[in-house]
């Protein structure tokens, strides 16, 4: 089975963020390059659970820039698919 997308529940304190609750996150396969202009350690972080070099957490919250992710996404998709 080919991923491009993961959504899961994880706890704060695996992203380094502050408080004891969970996030929703999404694991988004990108292009190296493009993985490490993002990652801001606030809204994109180094890969949760997968391969850091080829996958990029985003912290799926009300600040998420949706049209964005929406990109990113295709882009996972896009790369997964051939």
């Amino acid at each position: 089975q080919k991923w491009y997308a993961l959504i899961m529940k994880i706890p704060c304190q695996k992203l380094n963020l502050v408080g004891r609750g969970m996030v929703d996150v999404i694991n988004i396969k990108l292009p190296p390059e493009q993985i490490q202009s993002l990652i801001d350690n606030k809204h994109y972080f180094s890969a949760y659970h997968m391969n850091k070099k080829y996958w990029l957490t985003v912290l799926l919250d009300q600040n998420t820039d949706m049209s964005q992710l929406k990109t990113l996404i295709q882009t996972s998709y896009h790369l997964v698919e051939k």
